[in-house]
């Protein structure tokens, strides 16, 4: 099934001053999954060539209200994700259009084709948890573009959907920040990444993480625990490993 909204591009008006917030032409596509889930597609175009675009899933496995609330809470994070990053990269193209419309000399090459692209891969979908990774690449200009990550962790508790924050997923009062720690900076130092002397513990554990039957994984981005040239980095700590500290009463529970 494929939904297309089209709102166009008021760029005149725009560059005039005359609008305070940038639109652009929608399409929307849901591309239906044999599974648990169907994909939701959004895509925007801008001045100079500028786009933006993001995909995110829909649960369909487990019809409930349940399943509605999960859903509107995935839309909510990505959608506002997206729509607030692109709406402002697409207010500075027009700017720099505006700018250099008497001479278009003055717009280099990295003026054009600045792009926003999310996309998401799901760790673990249910009726009652999910957790998703969102990993965006973004281009405005420069030698090359990069890469960050983000989470959608949800949870239905007391019938409500409620964000997963780290602490909620291991037993109260137990401090589990030190072994859990421990267990990034063995597995990171076997990736060698370089800058990890230097990493403080609120930088390992404040990262976007997601968690299924495998564990729990921590995602970091180009310039976190490594220079650019390393890449991405993905830490995941084993079940077996955390199994002992997870609250039995927490997100993780059911997967344990």
């Amino acid at each position: 099934m494929t939904v297309t909204k089209l709102i166009a591009w008021p760029s005149a008006l725009l560059l005039a001053g005359c609008l305070h917030s940038p639109e652009a032409p929608e399409t929307v596509q849901l591309l239906p999954k044999p599974k648990q889930s169907e994909e939701v597609r959004m895509r925007a175009d801008g001045p100079l060539r500028a786009k933006a675009s993001t995909a995110y899933p829909q649960l369909t496995a487990w019809p409930s209200a349940e399943q509605t609330k999960l859903n509107k809470a995935i839309e909510n994070r990505f959608v506002g994700h997206y729509k607030s990053a692109f709406t402002g990269m697409f207010r500075q193209a027009a700017d720099a259009e505006n700018e250099a419309s008497s001479d278009p000399t003055l717009l280099g090459a990295s003026f054009y084709d600045w792009t926003i692209e999310d996309s998401y891969e799901a760790a673990h979908l249910s009726r009652w948890v999910v957790s998703i990774r969102g990993k965006r690449y973004e281009y405005t200009g420069g030698a090359h573009g990069n890469t960050t990550y983000f989470n959608a962790n949800y949870w239905i508790r007391n019938g409500r959907v409620e964000p997963v924050r780290l602490a909620q997923i291991f037993k109260p009062m137990y401090l589990w920040q030190s072994p859990v720690e421990l267990i990034i900076r063995r597995e990171l130092k076997a990736k060698n990444a370089l800058w990890l002397k230097d990493v403080t513990r609120k930088d390992l554990l404040g990262t976007a993480f997601t968690f299924s039957k495998k564990g729990l994984e921590f995602h970091y981005h180009p310039y976190t625990v490594g220079p650019y040239t390393q890449g991405s980095f993905r830490v995941l700590l084993p079940m077996d490993e955390i199994r002992h500290l997870i609250f039995p009463g927490g997100p993780m529970s059911r997967l344990a």
